[in-house]
Formats: C-alpha cells, structure tokens, sequence
C-alpha cells in the first residue's frame, strides 16, 4: 500500500476540487483481476486499484513479487523494456519502472480527459484509448513527463486501440470500430470505419484483417486491407460478451466475460469454428496468450492460466486467487478486517502499509456485508445469515462461536457497544441486541427507518444509520428499548451505505457517490462539508486518526487522508421537513381459495359430519373439500392419517359474500384437544404443525357465530389439508431480467427477485439449491448475468443434476416482457428469451420431475401454449394480451403472489390471492393473470388448479408446534360518498382495518375522471403511489383510518383504490370504491350498510360499502 503525498486522480495540485483537498488517497488492495500482460518470466496484473507483478517462471506456482496501488481500477497494461504503461480509467496514463520486479516504481502519469481503458505503445508515442474522450496521442520520450501531442474524438466510447504501421484501429462501443490515420500524430484524421450488430469492446489486426471482440454481437472479421472501406469477412456467434480477442496460429482466443475462454479455428476466417473451451469461475475480461499457455483475467476469480497445447481439451494449470468483493473493514491495531461478501471474514496485516498481507479468513455461511471487533471477538453481519460471531484471539485461525438470525431480512451491519449489539437490519430498520451471552443474542428494541438501514454506528447515546436512499439516519438510543429518531441526512446522489463518525464528522460511504463527509455537531440539523469520488462503490469505511479505510467493493480497499486544516466551519440551517421514502415492505393479501358454493342450505357432500365418529376423510395433498355450515350451529369435522415429523398446513378459507367466520380445532383424540385457531383479524384459518406421533388427526371446524342466520350457501367455506416435506427441496432458477441501462423500474424487478429469494431460503432452501441470475451482483445470492446460455445451463446442467420425481424444479422470472419478442432477459446485450427456448431447454428434463414456472412480465401469457404440459404448472403474472404493473415496492401480482407461498400456502391459493389484489389495484391497464396445470394451454379454464393447489414450499424453517402465520391487515370496508357535487368538492374517506399486530399507515391512490394511463408497451405499468395522486387515511379511532379528500372537483366517476400496511411490511389486500361527482349538489340517499365481523354496525350519516373485490 503505497502512500501518495498531495492530491489523489490529478495531474497538478491545480485540478483539485474543494471539497477534495480535505481527502487524500493513501492506498489500497484487493479487488478484481480486469487485465493481465505477460512475457516469459513475469505476468503483470491489473487486480483492482492495483498493479501486480507474479513470478510465472514455474506456471502453476505464480507467485507474488510486488505491487503498486493506484488511483482507479486497471483497465489495461503493456509492458515494453522496463516499462509498464498502465491504462488506469479515471487515473489515466500511469508508466511504471519494472525493471526490479520486486521493486516496481511509478516514474510518471498523465491524467487523460476520460477513462483510460486501454494503452498501445508505438516507438515513443502512447495511443490511449480515453471512453467518450476519444484517442489521446502522448509523446512518452520521457517517461517522467508524458505530454499529448494529438487527439482524436471518435464517435462512440473508445474502449481499445491498436496501431499498425501509421493506422490505428480503436474499437468504438456500440459505434462498432473507426480507422485513424495517425503517420503525424499532431493531426490524427478518420479514414473509414464499420458499425458492427454488437457492442465494440475490443481489436486485432493481423495482416489485412481485422478481429473484433463485439461483445454480444460475437467475434466479428473485417477486411482492412482498404482502410477506408472496410467490409465484412466473416463471423462467429455464440451467446456470450466478447471483452477480448488475440490471434495466434490461425487461432482466435476469445475472452468472453460469462463463457470463459474459447479457442476459435481461424484457418477459414469466413467459416470460423469453435474447436475448445475453458470455463472459468468468474468473469473473463482478458487474455494474453504467450507460447502454449494463455493468461487469463478472470474478474474476482484472479488470474488463471491455461495450457494450450491440445487446443480442444485447455487445461487450467495454475492460478492466483484474489480476494473477494470487499465490502466493510475495522482495523484494530496492525489488523484490518474485512468483511468480503461470499469470501466471509478476512483479516489483513498492514502493519506496513505498503505491503498489506492477508494472514487469516474465515467463510461465513453467507455474504459478509460488514464487521466489528471487540475484544477477541468479530461480529459480522451476514445477510440472511444473520449475524455471526467470530473468535479472533488467533487471527491466523478464526473460529465460530454463536450466531443470531436476521428474521428473514437482511443484516447489513452491526455495532457492538457494551453488552448491546446495534444490527442495521435492512427492511427491519434499526435492531437492538443483548449480547451479553453471545451463544445467545436476545432482541431488545428497534426503530423503523424510511428505506433498508444499511450501517450503524454508535457514538454515546446516538445511533447513526446508513439507510440507503433514506440517508443518515439520527437515533436516540438512550432508551434501548424505545429509540427515537433525532435527524436526518439526506445525500445529494446515491445512497448512503455505511458511516462512521469522529471529531463530530461523519463520513458517509456513498456507493457510487464514494465518501461525503457531514458536520453533525448538532444532530437535528447536519450538513455536508466535503467529499472523495472513489473508484469503486463505496460501502462502508473506518476511521483512524486521520486515515479513512474505505470498502469500496471493486476497487478493494482505498485509504484516504484527511486534512482537518481544511475543515470548513459550517453553518448549518435546520431541515424543516424530514424526507418521505415509500418504505421497502412486502405486502401481502388475504387469500382465497375458490368454492363451489351449494345453491340452498341443503347439506354438503360431507355431511353428515357433525361428530367426532363421523369425521370424513380429507387427503393431505392439498386438494380442496368443499363445505358449508347448513344449519345455524352447524360444526363439520375432519381426519387424516398423520406421520410423525412431518408438517402440515391447514387452511380454511371463506369466499367473499360468506358468513363463515372460521374457527378451527385439532384433535389426538375426539376428547384430546391439542390446540385451535380463532383469529379476530380475520374470516379465515391457517395453521401449520407438526406431528408429534402417527395415526389420525382430527378436525373440527366451527362457526364464530353459531347463530349466524345464514347458512348453506351463505356460509360456505374452503378447506385444505398439505404436507410440507422438509426432505423434498426442491432447487430453484430465478431471474431478474434488464430492459434497459438505468431503467427506473429495474429496483421494482430486483425487489420481486429478491424478495422470491428470501421467502425459499426461508422454507428450507440453501445456496446450493438456488440458482440466481442477475445483472446486479450486490443483490444478495446472485450467481451469474441473466443470459440465455446462462438460463439454458442452468436448466439442462445444474437442475438436471438436483431434480427427479420428488425434487422440483421452480422457475421465477421477472422483468419486462414483449408480445412478440418475449421477455428480455438483458436488452442492452441482446439477450431475449422466447418461448420456444425455454420449452426446449425443459424438455430435456425427464417427464415425472414437477415443474413450477412463473412468470412476471408484460404480456407473459404467451409463454403458456408452449410450455404446457402435464406435471408443469405454468403461473403467468398477466395473459398474452394484457400489461403487468409494478408495486409501490416490488410487483402487484408478486407482492401477494409470495407472501403467500410464505405463508404456506399452496401455489394456487397463492395464485388466487394475487389475482384478486391485481383486480382490485390495477384499473384501466387491464392486468389478468393465468395458470394452466392440466397440461392442455389453455389457462384459467374449470379444470385447473388442481395440481397447483398440491404443490407448495416446504415447512418454513421457523416453523414449529402450532407456528403461527403472521397475517396480513383485513380492510372489513370502506365508507365514502356516493354521489358529491363538484361545488362542494371533498368528501370524507375512511377505512375499517383490522390486524394482528398494529396496523403502520392506510393510504388511498385516486383515479381521477381525467386520468390518462401510461401507454401500453412492452414495459411493466407503473402505477403506484409514486407515480399517481395519493392522499394518506391517518388513524382515526378504534380501527377506523380515515381523513377528508378535498379535491373531488372534476365531473365523473372517482376511482379510490384503498390500501394499509401493518408493522410486519404486510399490505392489506386493496379495496377499489368509486364517487361519482355531479355538477349539481346530489340528491340525499340513504346509506346501505353492511355487517362487519364482530362489530356494530356503522353510522347512518355515510354510505358503507363492502369491497368489490374479496373483504
């Protein structure tokens, strides 16, 4: 680690900004392996932020020799003689004297306009490939002062350059490749150029051709011999993105960033073919090949080499493994500990600072997101791993000692303080721990915050989160079992991931933003005084004395310096409003399960059923019976054969217009009682169990109400029975699909995904059977990029492997879908799936292996007629001909579609659920979902459901004796006006919600009569709170939410979609109502009313009107 005096990213101290000159860089280490050079001897590696010498003299053995930090990630390096040009992004040209390879020494640097991504050295010119900036032409005749001399801005982003007698060849990004001539490199001139279908990345010539890595267009051969007319020889496609390619014997090396490394046969190049293939386990963003062995730059899996010498069988013979994707550090002493995501725990020696060495790790079971040392003990936050405590006495050998869950959220961080432990527990806000046995962690107290509390740090009785796009949150922890917020900061781009406060100055780890450093001396009001733009992305940091440790993902660790002679004196001005974020929750709806209701109150197929000895059979596969209470104090009872540790989930569920307000008992015995479900928060039942011996379970089900004068049809009820086998997981592929770069709907797709991840961990399923395929490789769990050789492998390879008759296969996709072009898996690289591919790939998995496919996307039902077949249940969020919309967090119909497989539901009572709130909420862009299991294509006809309502997730992992679900808020009904005049304007609103725990917020989203939807297209509908008028219903009294809407003063029909939320994330499901407003004041009506459970009836003074949708 290497110290750098004065001012970081600059060529003179004059380009320093402001708020940079209270922040130096220091150093760093870590982070990917992006480029790699070679000759015989030495292999010189671009690994993160850093510059690497290996001694490769015995191929598989590599080892280090030394390294130099520099100021961004390495995109590139050529070595001529005894010097290294390092093509460095934001750092711009670095040259470095290698000529002691264990003793490398920067010589000089030149600060390009750009992003250096690559470097060629002709004679005493450096052409470098600048991004956006073009070619920059630098005179390096003298090493130490490198100057430019000329240069050229092409059109595209120059990503690579080669130069060949007086022409360069830059390969342009998406504007394909251009040809410079550049004999007086004063006055570099375009002589011709080619757009290619794909994505430029990187260029070979070799005699009169040229070969073009095009990234997901393929390898492209274009004839050069005239430069300006240069045309097409012939390519080679595969589905992959080409980052490199270098040609050797009428063989073309492709690095291919998620296909590792192919050997192409160029003999013929208009026919090119594949005759090897060498997959690597990271990323492939380069290779060099020298004789026989080629070196690979394989991303965080380091460096591999491969021999090449039977080019159709490469063979890996050695490697040199970097560490992973750091993403928090603690230094205590001569120690840095590094959270390192699935590397786990790390801890570094830099008791030399230009020579950090890793001399300990430990794997924690899943992504290390943050670290905190005390004593001879780490805590680390784990993800959904929770958090695990580690014994350091030993560094060299660490070891495990306890662990507490994270509640199926995601622990991002914790701070330990005495004996109590400060969790930053993402959607679950601030969570406080006892730690005074840490074999055994009891929660003491927590605090909600607006987004996912991402970091803490506690300093006296004040808390500061790191709460993503919430910012800084400020915590009174004086009490710990009741904190109270104090103040806010909000940061002006990204989203605050980490802080750390001293001398009265936090400095927040800003993602993408890096550091910002905030006054706080007086916590109601703090304001931002300075800032550093790391390389990386900024996740969490460290302060010690002057020096900043910075977790900045993939340009590993960077060590700041700050000046506090710079320290401004703030002059801070109080926020007068705190900022509002739409919380990140997972809603949830009570479910339905579809009943035949009998049309008189003649009694059920079932009966008689009124006793213990004549208690019918129910099968515990999940199928439904159908029944009523057909006399006023009617009971029905139940049995099944019960197998001891195996658990079952019942569920009793009334249909809307029902009085049957269900209660349900369990029996050993007719006399022996074992326990009962009676909710007051809701019509319905749903228990979960465990057998505690074999032989038969009975049932008894009963009406809350015996006396109710409806009965028969009017009181009919579903019932089902499902055995959740802990034994049988399954494996499941989930997908999160891109459309486009910075699409703002991308965080809705990555919520749904997200979200489907954490609810099968939680019912049992581990890493090793969950395949996630993502662009964002933050997310927790994510496995690959979301390509269609990726998914096909996934499919054919990996499941194939994991399932059979009683191991399924569940496949979760979600992102924007096309009517014709199906869904797109990642637009901006060509990937796009259609039907017919997903079909092949499932066909060859043998016919009794159940399938589960769902579904989220535009227009996803037309993925049904290809993938139906018997043993597949086919779940689409929406038919061939309808749009999708997305949630205030996540999607509509996932939102409930998930919180009830958590809950254990079956996947079509599930299914039943999410239809129903998609009915409600979405309004003029008609949204319908579809399911088909009877194999026939043919969705959501009479004789569907069947399968889908026998298959489930298996018992929750929490799950115990009589596990209680926790439910969702029931919305009984809506008061509202039915009729106002546009004179008078407003009319009172209110809900009446029940739940089991308290209910946080009711609001209303209102469709007014002139409401224009978004255009349909191929993207999910954002109809939300955000995007829409929305009025909050605060409490009122009772269970009662409500408030006065003021602006009813167009004439039409008012569409008001009711909804509430309870402290568990759980949203109710919506209920729609409608106000039609008159241009004259309405004629006085009298008010309908409807019998709520449990309670009196309204007042007379509003209408109430009962859902049109269930509940």
């Amino acid at each position: 680690m290497v110290v750098f005096v004065g001012e970081a990213f600059t060529a003179s101290p004059s380009s320093v900004s402001q708020e940079e000159r209270l922040v130096h860089f220091v150093g760093s280490i870590g982070g990917g392996v992006g480029a790699v050079a070679t000759d015989h001897h030495y292999a010189y590696v671009g690994e993160g932020a850093t510059f690497r010498i290996f001694d490769i003299g015995t191929p598989s053995q590599p080892m280090p020799q030394s390294y130099v930090p520099l100021p961004d990630v390495v995109q590139d390096v050529q070595v001529i003689g005894s010097l290294a040009y390092v093509a460095d992004g934001e750092g711009g040209l670095r040259i470095l004297d290698v000529s002691t390879p264990t003793n490398p020494t920067e010589v000089g640097s030149y600060d390009t306009p750009g992003e250096a991504g690559a470097v060629q050295v002709v004679g005493e010119v450096a052409y470098v490939a600048d991004g956006r900036s073009g070619v920059r032409i630098l005179d390096v005749s003298v090493p130490t002062n490198p100057t430019e001399v000329g240069s050229y801005d092409t059109p595209g982003e120059a990503g690579a350059v080669q130069v060949v007698g007086g022409v360069a060849y830059v390969a342009d990004g998406l504007k394909g490749f251009c040809i410079l001539a550049v004999s007086t490199p004063a006055s570099p001139t375009l002589v011709g150029a080619y757009d290619t279908s794909g994505y430029v990345r990187n260029v070979q010539v070799v005699g009169n051709l040229a070969y073009l890595a095009d990234g997901p267009g393929g390898l492209q051969t274009i004839d050069v011999s005239d430069p300006a007319y240069p045309t097409e020889v012939g390519g080679y496609q595969a589905s992959g993105d080409f980052r490199d390619v270098q040609i050797a014997d009428n063989l073309a090396f492709l690095a291919d960033y998620t296909g590792g490394l192919r050997i192409v046969d160029m003999t013929s190049p208009a026919v090119p073919m594949e005759v090897g293939r060498y997959e690597t386990l990271g990323y492939v963003y380069g290779v060099q090949v020298v004789g026989d062995l080629a070196y690979v730059a394989d991303g965080y899996d380091g460096l591999r080499i491969v021999n090449l010498s039977t080019p159709a069988t490469p063979v890996e013979v050695g490697a040199y493994d970097t560490t992973g994707w750091a993403a928090a550090v603690q230094v205590v002493g001569d120690l840095a500990y590094v959270a390192d995501g699935k590397s786990g725990l790390r801890i570094i020696d830099v008791s030399t600072p230009a020579y950090p060495t890793e001399i300990g790790s430990y794997d924690t079971p899943g992504d290390a997101k943050d670290v905190q040392v005390v004593g001879n003990l780490a805590y680390v936050a784990d993800s959904l791993e929770g958090v695990r405590i580690v014994e350091v006495s030993t560094p060299a050998r660490p070891t495990g000692v306890g662990f507490s869950s994270a509640t199926g959220k995601v622990a991002w961080d914790v701070q330990v303080v005495g004996s109590l432990a400060y969790v930053a527990n993402g959607e679950g806000g601030l969570r406080i721990l006892d730690v005074s046995n840490p074999s055994s962690p009891s929660r003491v107290g927590t605090s909600d915050t607006p987004d996912q509390a991402m970091h803490v740090r506690v300093v006296g009785t004040l808390a500061y989160v790191a709460d993503g796009k919430g910012g800084v949150r400020i915590i009174d922890v004086s009490t710990p079992a009741a904190p109270v917020e104090v103040g806010f900061f909000s940061p002006s781009d990204s989203a605050a991931m980490g802080v750390w406060v001293a001398n009265d100055l936090a400095y927040v780890a800003n993602g993408a933003g890096g550091v910002r450093i905030v006054e706080v001396s007086t916590p109601a009001a703090p304001i931002e005084i300075g800032g550093y733009d790391t390389p990386g992305y900024a996740y969490g940091m460290q302060v010690v004395g002057d020096l900043v440790y910075v977790a900045d993902g993939g340009g590993g660790l960077q060590v700041l310096q700050v000046n506090e002679a710079a320290r401004p004196t703030p002059m801070p001005t109080p926020p007068t409003v705190s900022p509002t974020l739409t919380p990140t929750l997972v809603p949830t709806i009570n479910p339905t399960i579809t009943v035949t209701p009998t049309p008189h109150a003649e009694p059920d197929d079932y009966e008689q059923d009124d006793t213990c000895a004549r208690a019918r059979p129910i099968s515990t596969d999940g199928t439904i019976q159908q029944h009523t209470f057909h006399q006023p104090a009617d009971h029905d009872w139940v049995f099944f054969e019960a197998r001891a540790g195996t658990t079952y989930v019942v569920e009793a569920q009334s249909p809307t217009g029902s009085s049957a307000d269900l209660i349900v008992e369990r029996y050993h015995t007719c006399d022996n009682i074992l326990g009962s479900d009676d909710p007051l928060y809701t019509l319905d039942v749903r228990l979960q169990f465990e057998a505690t011996r074999d032989g038969p379970m009975y049932l008894r089900l009963l009406n809350h109400d015996p006396d109710a004068d409806a009965s028969g049809a009017g009181a009919a009820y579903g019932l089902a029975v499902r055995a959740l086998e802990d034994d049988t997981q399954g494996v499941l592929i989930l997908v999160a699909g891109q459309r486009n770069e910075g699409d703002d709907v991308q965080p809705h797709i990555h919520a749904v995904t997200d979200e489907a991840y954490r609810t099968f961990k939680q019912h049992g399923y581990d890493d090793d059977h969950i395949f996630y395929l993502a662009t964002d490789f933050t997310l927790p769990g994510v496995d690959a990029l979301p390509t269609g050789r990726n998914l096909r492998d996934a499919i054919m390879t990996w499941a194939a492997e994991r399932v059979d008759a009683n191991h399924s296969l569940t496949l979760y996709l979600v992102d924007h879908g096309s009517s014709t072009d199906g869904f797109y898996l990642d637009e901006p690289r060509g990937e796009r799936l259609l039907p017919g591919e997903l079909k092949a790939w499932l066909d060859v998995l043998p016919e009794e292996v159940p399938v589960n496919i769902i579904i989220e996307a535009c227009y996803a039902g037309g993925f049904t007629p290809a993938l139906s077949q018997a043993g597949r249940v086919v779940i689409t969020s929406t038919s061939a001909e309808h749009v999708a919309h997305v949630s205030g967090r996540g999607a509509m119909f996932s939102d409930h579609f998930l919180i009830h497989l958590k809950q254990g539901s079956s996947f079509y009572t599930a299914f039943q659920a999410a239809s129903e709130a998609v009915e409600a909420a979405a309004y003029m862009q008609k949204q319908v979902p579809w399911l088909d299991d009877n194999g026939n294509g043919e969705a959501n006809d009479a004789a569907d459901g069947k399968e889908a309502q026998r298959r489930g997730l298996p018992a929750m992992v929490t799950g115990g004796d009589d596990f209680e679900f926790p439910w969702p808020p029931l919305i009984l009904e809506v008061e509202h006006p039915d009729t106002v005049s546009v004179r008078e304007g407003q009319g009172v609103v209110r809900a009446r919600v029940r739940d089991d725990v308290r209910v946080k917020r009711a609001w209303m989203v209102i469709y007014t009569p002139s409401y224009t939807p978004p255009a349909v297209g191929d993207e999910l509908v954002n109809e939300t709170e955000q995007t829409l008028p929305s009025m909050a219903l605060p409490f009122q009294d009772g269970e009662w939410y409500g408030a006065i809407y003021p602006a009813f003063n167009e004439v039409g029909t008012y569409r008001l979609v009711v909804y509430a939320e309870d402290e568990d994330g759980l949203e109710a499901q919506p209920v729609a109502v409608e106000v039609m407003v008159d241009e004259d004041p309405p004629t006085p009506t009298p008010a309908p009313t409807a019998t709520p459970k449990r309670t009196p009836e309204p007042e007379p003074d509003v209408l109430v009107y009962l859902p049109l949708v269930r509940r």
